[in-house]
């Protein structure tokens, strides 16, 4: 038997060598391949962890409406702003990027001449690049003379039918006002677009000088029922200003685009500079 396993090792000492050679290199090929496979699969599992995680982070706009007023007309020509004095705040997670600002108002019972409820403001919209998280932002949009007096034309009407629903059906719910919208447009990192949007309904204006002389009479001191002059200043009183609801979502490209569509023509280098 030692001379026959003697025999073995002298005639195929070579050929075993090579095979355990061939057996230990297609292993090692092997695992090589088998753990460059779990590496790939570990670093796409990052990857996918990272990208959930970046989409997990998204920028949120609040917006609160701190005073809308306005002063007397311009000498001469009559022109009268009524700014809206706003402050919007990121609370997201994330950067929100190309911010636009814009308001319009919503009239209840009237029209302007083209039958339109909706009033777009004056000014064009408030533009940044960039509201980092937590950061905040006070500006201003304003409205002018047309659209004050079409406000206060339908405040008007609601007065009247709200005067009447007290005589006649008190136990009903009060008529509508004017609304005022505020929409700030943003995207995320990922180019997605998303609304904040804030409506808040208009009780009145009043007169601050004659409010402060008088207890009495609500009447003598609001716009309705006085009859806004050119002398007069006002500010806005608004119906449960902490309790109008806050909208936000995401929204496609072209609800976008139709929102601010109005506002190219007057404004185009913000929008270049969002491009």
């Amino acid at each position: 038997m030692a001379d026959f396993l003697q025999a073995i090792n002298n005639n195929y000492a070579s050929i075993i060598t090579c095979m355990i050679s061939l057996i230990t290199a297609i292993t090692t090929i092997v695992y090589v391949v088998f753990t460059h496979q779990q590496m790939k699969a570990t670093q796409d599992s990052v990857k996918i962890m990272q990208a959930e995680l970046k989409q997990a982070k998204q920028p949120c706009i609040t917006i609160s409406i701190k005073t809308i007023y306005s002063g007397t007309p311009l000498p001469g020509n009559g022109r009268r702003q009524m700014p809206v004095e706003f402050v919007i705040e990121n609370i997201g997670d994330a950067p929100a990027i190309s911010v636009f600002c814009i308001s319009h108002l919503v009239l209840q019972y009237i029209t302007d001449d083209n039958g339109n409820k909706k009033v777009d403001m004056f000014s064009g919209p408030l533009f940044l690049p960039c509201l980092k998280v937590d950061e905040n932002e006070k500006n201003y949009l304003h409205y002018e003379n047309q659209a004050i007096e079409l406000m206060f034309k339908d405040l008007s009407v609601a007065m009247q039918r709200n005067w009447e629903r007290i005589r006649t059906t008190p136990y009903m719910n009060p008529y509508r006002h004017t609304e005022i919208v505020i929409q700030v447009f943003y995207k995320n990192m990922n180019q997605q677009w998303f609304e904040s949007k804030l409506t808040q309904e208009i009780a009145w204006g009043y007169d601050e000088i004659t409010k402060n002389k008088t207890k009495h009479n609500l009447n003598e001191f609001t716009f309705p029922p006085r009859k806004l002059m050119e002398k007069d200043i006002f500010q806005l009183q608004l119906v449960s200003p902490n309790l109008s609801p806050l909208q936000i979502h995401m929204v496609d490209q072209e609800y976008y685009e139709q929102a601010l569509f109005p506002y190219k023509e007057r404004s185009p280098s913000i929008f270049r500079a969002e491009v």
